[in-house]
């Protein structure tokens, strides 16, 4: 984008219409590049959502975090996606709906999994996975489902 109006300063007036032309046309045809605004909108819900978690409005926190997790789809935040739905299975778990909240877990794995192969050097996702893996373990400990239970820690 800044390279069009560089090359506009530069003279090359009928060059730069094409790169901003073709800026436009990837805007319209990937409209989930605008991440930005959409990222701080999901950032502000997450926010909003620990804010709800702290004052154990466990159902306001869901609502929350779900709303977050839309928008870390919508524009494909992998990283986001893996951590609002761990977030969402901590609410559940608060809750007592553990078959909800292992759900949830379990889908975060997934996706920090897919965060650990698409960014190599991320220090904190093997230390969310582990924190997902101990909290699925506690739910089915809870649960007397003991043999289940050593299958996560």
């Amino acid at each position: 984008f800044f390279y069009g109006f560089g090359t506009m300063e530069l003279g090359g007036a009928m060059k730069a219409r094409g790169v901003l032309a073709s800026v436009i046309f990837l805007f319209l045809l990937f409209p989930t590049l605008t991440f930005s605004q959409s990222e701080g909108e999901g950032k502000k819900l997450y926010d909003e959502g620990i804010r709800a978690y702290d004052q154990r409005k466990y159902q306001d926190a869901i609502g929350y975090f779900k709303k977050a997790l839309d928008i870390a789809n919508r524009i494909n935040d992998i990283q986001d996606i893996s951590v609002s739905l761990r977030r969402i299975g901590e609410m559940y778990e608060a809750l007592g709906q553990h078959e909800e909240a292992v759900k949830y877990y379990e889908d975060a794995l997934k996706y920090y999994e897919e965060v650990l192969k698409t960014y190599k050097v991320n220090n904190q996702t093997p230390e969310l996975i582990g924190v997902t893996l101990a909290s699925i373990g506690t739910i089915y400990r809870s649960l007397h489902q003991y043999e289940k239970a050593l299958s996560y820690f």
